[in-house]
């Protein structure tokens, strides 16, 4: 991903559930590569009365983001 500040990364993610184990998977692509999976989240939470809504993914989403903007990439 050598072309970020031109393009900048697009964030994606779609809901998976294996065996019965609720996931959130989190992709990111850029102009000059294909997308790429960052991250498979376990929401297992959501078996205590958690919630795999749209705050809870924006957090999840967020804490990622965060570790991008250390390496540089925004």
């Amino acid at each position: 991903m050598t072309q970020t500040l031109p393009f900048g990364l697009g964030w994606l993610g779609d809901g998976a559930t294996i065996l019965h184990i609720p996931l959130l998977n989190m992709m990111v692509m850029c102009g000059d590569a294909s997308t790429v999976v960052v991250s498979i989240c376990d929401c297992s939470h959501m078996f205590e009365g958690g919630k795999k809504d749209a705050n809870n993914i924006a957090d999840m989403f967020q804490e990622k983001v965060n570790e991008f903007k250390f390496f540089g990439w925004n």
